[in-house]
């Protein structure tokens, strides 16, 4: 529990003890409700002396929209990524199917000179 959150519950308890008919309560109250408005605004001096309460104000970051950012700039470098991944396969495809043709057409170049030298050997 964090101190301003304890500080919240002590004012809280303070101010129901003093809607007490027995005057110790109220005493007791209102010394649990002084202590806890003070933990509150040493809580929340902490918090302006680190910079915390601006952040949690919005005013100098604010995390929430910092972490949207952050989220929707890693949802598209993965959809920039995903695309990357499948115009670089497109390609080794076509490359590969290029690679087949080329491959294909020096075997049956091949072939077709071995039958060449065999005609002329035959032939001749």
């Amino acid at each position: 529990m964090t101190s301003w959150n304890r500080g919240n519950e002590n004012e809280d308890q303070g101010e129901r003890n003093m809607q007490s008919p027995d005057l110790a309560d109220k005493i007791v109250g209102a010394g649990q409700k002084v202590a806890g408005e003070v933990e509150q605004g040493i809580d929340n001096v902490g918090d302006t002396l680190s910079g915390k309460q601006n952040d949690l104000q919005g005013r100098d970051r604010n995390m929430g929209a910092e972490i949207k950012d952050d989220i929707n700039d890693m949802g598209r470098d993965m959809d920039r990524g995903a695309r990357d991944v499948a115009d670089n396969m497109g390609d080794a495809a076509r490359d590969a199917g290029r690679d087949l043709d080329k491959a294909t057409d020096r075997a049956g170049d091949w072939v077709q000179e071995r039958g060449d030298d065999i005609r002329d050997a035959t032939n001749g």
